[in-house]
This record gives C-alpha cells, structure tokens and sequence, in this order.
C-alpha cells in the first residue's frame, strides 16, 4: 500500500474516532510531555497521522478537512510528504501555527465546535492560548482524549537504552554543586520544589546522558528536587548498577516513569 493510501486510512479511522468521542477537530502538535523539538518515536503522532517527519509543524484533523502548519524550513518537503493525501500545506512564517489561526480555520466546521488535543503533550501556556483563542470563536476544547492508544496499532514503545555517566571532565561541575544551585535558586523563588521536565535539563543536572533521542544525548525521565531530597522518574530496566551506584552517591532516589 502507497503511503499516501496508509495516510488516508489513519485520517478516516481518526475521523470515526472522532464522531464517537463527540469532537469536530483534533490537534497534533510536534512535542511531547517533555517539551522537546527532537522527540523519541513514540511520541511522533504529528508524522503518524500526516506523514510529514519534519521537527516542527502543526496537524489539524476535523471531519471534512485537513491541514498542515510549518514554516518556510519545510515547505516543499512537507508538500511532497502529503501529496495524494488529505492535508493541505499551509505555509507559516513561524515554526508553529498560532492558536488564532487554527481557531479562525476550524471555525470553518460550523457550529457547536469541540477541539481535541493531548493535554500530556503541550505546556501549560500552550493549552491556556489555544483556549482563550477558541472561547472567542465559541469552541470548546478538550485536552483529556488522545486517540493513538487506540487507533496506532504499531507504535514504537518506550525508548529503552541504557543512561551513562557523563565524565566530571567533561561535565566541569559536580551534580551535587548543579542540585544545591537549583535548591538555593527555588528557595528564592519561595517555592518548595522544582519538577524538571525537559529532558537536556535533566542529563545536565545529574551528569547522565543517554541516547532515547536521535542525536541527542537524553533520555526519558522527569526529576524532581525538593529541599532535602531529589527524585528522578524513570524506567528503571535502564539504571545499570554503575548509574544506580552513582545515584546513590549523590543522594538521588529513583522511581518508575
């Protein structure tokens, strides 16, 4: 089966999926809960459904159309990418559509309008635009429903490759020193914790690198510092005894992902 002919299926049985949890539109934006612009397979729900595999763009599903935001970067290979399929390029001068111009273009469906997008993939800022845009145009969004866990049958897992140790002369500062800067930083910010999310931020606080990214040395996890402790959440078939034994030494726990 071509590809495009693979594309056109995934946007019908999206469709179908959508009538049945009540939406007129669904957003696939290129993150994933960890804010990234390179991102593990796993979380490439913008290429699954439109077969564009560049690093930044915006797809748009309702039950008529479909579209596809991203900048000049892109332009002519997001076009080849979605030929014979059923989106339309729509050439932006940013990296993402803004949230106006996806509301002003899903407005279009009529009315009585109910927006989905995966609230674990987006920020917290992402989410409040995107519904400021779509009260004044009178939609409603949904950030609760995600359609891949039923509808990508063969989505790659999780990434599981081991984390190594990054050398300290390398690093140039102990991960000890990094937590007790960050621990003084939200002690001046009168918070009591921190919850790292990205994941460069994460394998330069610990002094870990891993290889769940194409190119990038990180790996997937969350990490979260309080005043006297620090936890890092992750799979952890990717601990070696080695990582387990260094986490130990600068009093870092662990914890599934």
């Amino acid at each position: 089966m071509k590809k495009s002919e693979i594309i056109t299926n995934r946007v019908a049985a999206l469709r179908t999926w959508m009538r049945e949890h009540g939406l007129t539109a669904y957003i696939f934006p290129s993150t994933d809960p960890h804010s990234g612009e390179y991102v593990p397979d796993h979380w490439k729900s913008r290429e699954w459904i439109s077969g564009f595999n560049g690093s930044a763009g915006t797809a748009v599903v309702t039950l008529t159309r479909a579209a596809l935001w991203t900048d000049s970067r892109y332009w002519l290979a997001a076009e080849e990418q979605t030929a014979g399929t059923p989106f339309q390029v729509v050439r932006c001068s940013r990296n993402v559509a803004t949230a106006d111009e996806m509301a002003l273009w899903i407005k279009e469906e009529g009315q009585d309008i109910a927006v989905g997008i995966d609230g674990w993939c987006v920020p917290l800022s992402y989410v409040r635009n995107l519904q400021h845009a779509m009260d004044r145009h009178h939609m409603t969004l949904r950030t609760d429903l995600e359609p891949t866990a039923a509808l990508w049958t063969d989505r790659p897992p999780l990434p599981d490759s081991p984390v190594g140790i990054h050398p300290l002369h390398y690093a140039g500062e102990t991960a000890d020193s990094k937590i007790m800067r960050i621990r003084k930083a939200i002690q001046a910010q009168g918070a009591d914790a921190t919850i790292i999310t990205q994941l460069d931020d994460i394998a330069w606080t610990l002094n870990l690198r891993g290889t769940d990214v194409h190119c990038t040395p990180v790996f997937v996890s969350y990490l979260v510092i309080r005043p006297d402790t620090a936890t890092l959440y992750i799979d952890p078939s990717k601990l070696t005894p080695d990582v387990e034994q260094y986490l130990q030494e600068i009093h870092v726990q662990t914890a599934p992902y």
